[in-house]
């Protein structure tokens, strides 16, 4: 029942922010990506707070438990994905042909409005929504763990990594049609929502996983950017 119940809130909420924001905003503009957010962190906050847990936003991860570990873990993340997404994306783009990996046009002013977006408001959203609330469900009840190596992963982080990845995948509900998805990104979710779920685990904060969120995200936007200014003639 709970991973029904976090299925069913992690990918239905961003959707009834997706059609609140179109109403307000172009759709994937600057304006409409802060609204979507905004909204859909709203949400969860408002399903987090209901008496039914029984849990206080301190339990939730809204605090700065070990704040030293944290900065830590993060400062070798970025070190780490700052050398390997360019090196990665370089290749993939030499086997691919060099496909567009940008979605606007590549001038600075773009890429600024761009990287605003990516290193505030994705992480503090998306890890309310998943982390604190889909991961917090699950974890009622999911308290079985599988060792890989020397990290120990969480049933709970599994699923909750999967719904995460299955949220990057674009649907309508009425008619349910699938209209977007893209095996990349896929990929990186999943993998990045392990290791979000991971620190979250570790440090029972909302800390560690933001500030990897928006880290990733922002390395993310600065190498497409200048990937595609380097060596796309743009």
């Amino acid at each position: 029942m709970d991973l029904i119940v976090a299925l069913f809130l992690c990918l239905y909420l961003p959707v009834v922010a997706t059609n609140l924001s179109n109403k307000l905003f172009i759709f994937a503009s600057t304006t409409w990506n802060f609204s979507h957010h905004l909204l859909q962190m709203l949400f969860a906050l408002m399903i987090m707070g209901l008496p039914f847990w029984g849990k206080s936003l301190h339990e939730w991860g809204f605090n700065t438990n070990n704040s030293d570990y944290t900065l830590k873990i993060v400062k070798k993340f970025c070190i780490g994905f700052a050398v390997c997404l360019p090196v990665g994306t370089i290749i993939t783009q030499v086997l691919s042909g060099w496909q567009p990996i940008l979605t606007y046009p590549a001038t600075w002013l773009n890429y600024l409005i761009n990287l605003s977006f990516s290193v505030t408001m994705p992480g503090v959203s998306e890890e309310i929504l998943f982390r604190a609330l889909g991961m917090g469900i699950l974890s009622r009840n999911w308290k079985n763990h599988i060792r890989i190596g020397n990290i120990t992963l969480s049933y709970a982080n599994m699923f909750s990594s999967v719904i995460f990845a299955l949220a990057h995948i674009g649907f309508t509900i009425f008619p349910f049609e699938i209209v977007y998805y893209n095996p990349m990104q896929l990929t990186f979710a999943l993998g990045l929502g392990l290791l979000y779920g991971y620190v979250y685990e570790k440090t029972n904060s909302l800390l560690g996983p933001i500030l990897l969120h928006n880290a990733s995200d922002g390395i993310a936007v600065t190498t497409y950017f200048l990937i595609t200014k380097l060596f796309m003639n743009n």
